[in-house]
């Protein structure tokens, strides 16, 4: 997962599953997310994505583990996608772009581990897959719909 060097408030506890989840979301989006944002950019915008999972805080102070792309231009930021999770609930993915929550939830790995039950791998493959798409289509859309805001 690592965390930048020098950042000592930047490390999970060990038992802490918020930031691998965060990772493991923001490593399967990845490529979707910056295609989507190398659709939408116009001539001299950017893109930056984050490489470690970080702490942030929300507007009331509570802890999350995100990972960002940004579409940046010369006067600043563009569109930022999020993944995130609550430091407070390790098991629910958040993706937010622009200020717009995508519909999301919890992965069916996760919900299953909560509920202790078991699946063969075919279908746990196979219900990754599902829940991947879906948030990738929902990332899509949202992008798409903050390009309608963007081309004002």
């Amino acid at each position: 997962m690592g965390t930048p060097e020098g950042n000592p408030g930047g490390n999970p506890d060990l038992n802490d599953r918020a930031p691998s989840l965060v990772n493991w979301i923001a490593r399967d989006l990845d490529k979707a997310v910056r295609a989507n944002l190398n659709q939408i950019a116009r001539p001299g915008e950017t893109i930056i994505a984050d490489e470690h999972v970080h702490l942030a805080r929300d507007q009331i102070r509570r802890g999350r583990w995100s990972r960002s792309w940004r579409l940046i231009d010369h006067t600043g930021l563009v569109l930022k996608v999020t993944v995130y999770t609550n430091d407070d609930d390790d098991s629910t993915v958040h993706v937010l772009v622009g200020g717009v929550t995508v519909p999301c939830g919890v992965p069916p790995w996760i919900a299953r581990r909560k509920e202790g039950t078991d699946v063969d791998a075919v279908v746990d493959i196979s219900q990754r897959l599902v829940f991947s798409q879906a948030l990738e289509q929902a990332v899509a859309e949202a992008v798409a719909q903050a390009t309608v805001i963007h081309q004002r």
